[in-house]
C-alpha cells in the first residue's frame, strides 16, 4: 500500500509539474491555441471550447445570451468596373484582414499576406506595381511599432496572454490564465461554465474571463482596451514623445520598403471598438498619429470615418472585437480607391 501511494504521488508530482511546465510556455500555449482555432468547430466533448459566435463570447463564455450572438455574415463581392490588373498587392496585417480574399481587390494580379508579429518574407515582382499595406488594430499599434524594426526579422516575443492578447506582463499572471485555459476549457464544462457566466452578467452586470461590457451594455470589449494603463488600452496616457516615436518608426519602414522596392505603402490602423462606441476619455492615438505634421506614409483612415457615423453601431460585432461586414467593406472600398489609380 505504502508502494501505491508514494506511485500515485509520484505520477501527480510528475504530471502536475509537466502541466505547469506547458502552461509557462508561450509556445506551447500558442500552438495548443492555434491548433483548436484551426479545429473550433468540433463539438467533441474532450476538445477545447471555441464559440462561433465571437472571440469576446468565447472570453466570456455568454454564448447564452443572445444580444451578443452576432454571426460573421461577411460577404465578398467582386467589385464592379474593375478586373486584374499589374499591382502586386501585399497585406502585412493582422486578423481583420486575414481572411479577405483576392477577389475583392481591384486591378490586382497577385495577393500576398504576412502577419504583423512574423518577418515579411515577399519580394516584390518585376514589371508589377508592388503595393504593401501595413494593417494592425489599434490596441497592437504601440506594442507593434515598439518591438518590431522594419518587420525583415521577427520582432521580440510579444507579451501577450495566449488567450485573449491582453498584454498580461507578470508570470503568475500569465501562467494562470494559461492553466485555466489548458484545464478548464473542455466543451463537457461547457454548461457549467455559461450558466456562471449568465449569473454574473445578470446578477453583478459584468462580464466575465478577459471581457467588460460597454457602458450601455450592447457590447462586449476586451478588458485591456478600455483599463486605465497599458499600451492596449483606448484610455490609457499616450504622450506626445511617443506618438513622435510611432511617427518616426512608421517612416522608418516606409524608407525601407522604398529602398526595397515597393512602389507604394499604406498603413492603416483599425480602431478598437472601445474607441468608437464609448469615445469619452479617449487618448487620441490614431488621429494624433495620422494627424503629425512628421508623417510621410499614406494612410486608410478609417478612424475618421467611424468616428464621424451618427450610427457607430453598424461597424463591429457584439461579441468580437472584429469589425461588422459594413466596416469591412468600408476600408475594403478605401483600398479599392487608391488601387484603380494604378
Amino acid at each position: 500500500m505504502r508502494k501505491f501511494k508514494s506511485i500515485c504521488a509520484n505520477t501527480v508530482l510528475v504530471v502536475g509539474l509537466a502541466v505547469l511546465l506547458a502552461a509557462s510556455s508561450k509556445w506551447f500555449v500558442f500552438a495548443v491555441w492555434n491548433w483548436h482555432n484551426v479545429h473550433g468547430g468540433d463539438r467533441k466533448w474532450y476538445m477545447i471550447y471555441h464559440s462561433s459566435w465571437g472571440d469576446l463570447v468565447s472570453q466570456s463564455n455568454l454564448d447564452n445570451e443572445k444580444m451578443y450572438l452576432e454571426r460573421k455574415n461577411y460577404t465578398y463581392d467582386r467589385p464592379v468596373g474593375c478586373g486584374k490588373g499589374h499591382v502586386a498587392l501585399y497585406i502585412l496585417g493582422d486578423s481583420y484582414t486575414r481572411d479577405i480574399p483576392d477577389s475583392v481587390f481591384c486591378n490586382i494580379s497577385s495577393l500576398e499576406k504576412s502577419r504583423v508579429t512574423q518577418a515579411f518574407p515577399f519580394k516584390p515582382k518585376a514589371g508589377k506595381k508592388n503595393v504593401l499595406i501595413i494593417e494592425m488594430t489599434e490596441r497592437y499599434v504601440r506594442e507593434v511599432l515598439h518591438v518590431t524594426t522594419d518587420f525583415s526579422s521577427p520582432p521580440p516575443p510579444r507579451r501577450f496572454a495566449a488567450s485573449g492578447g491582453d498584454g498580461v506582463k507578470s508570470y503568475a499572471a500569465f501562467t494562470n490564465r494559461n492553466l485555466e485555459y489548458l484545464l478548464f476549457h473542455f466543451n463537457f464544462l461547457n454548461p457549467v461554465r455559461t450558466a456562471k457566466a449568465s449569473f454574473v452578467l445578470k446578477v453583478f452586470g459584468r462580464g466575465s474571463g478577459n471581457t467588460v461590457l460597454s457602458k450601455d451594455t450592447k457590447y462586449l470589449f476586451f478588458r485591456s482596451t478600455v483599463a486605465p494603463n497599458g499600451r492596449f488600452s483606448s484610455y490609457s496616457i499616450v504622450t506626445d514623445a511617443e506618438v513622435e516615436f510611432c511617427v518616426r518608426k512608421m517612416n522608418f519602414i516606409y524608407d525601407h520598403f522604398k529602398a526595397n522596392g515597393y512602389d507604394e505603402i499604406y498603413f492603416s490602423f483599425i480602431p478598437s471598438p472601445a474607441t468608437i462606441l464609448q469615445p469619452g476619455g479617449y487618448n487620441g492615438l490614431i488621429p494624433r498619429i495620422q494627424q503629425n505634421p512628421m508623417l510621410k506614409v499614406k494612410v486608410f483612415d478609417v478612424f475618421s470615418v467611424f468616428s464621424s457615423s451618427p450610427n457607430p453601431d453598424i461597424f463591429y460585432r457584439k461579441g468580437d472585437t472584429h469589425w461588422s461586414n459594413h466596416g469591412m467593406h468600408i476600408w475594403i472600398d478605401m483600398v479599392n480607391s487608391e488601387l484603380v489609380r494604378y
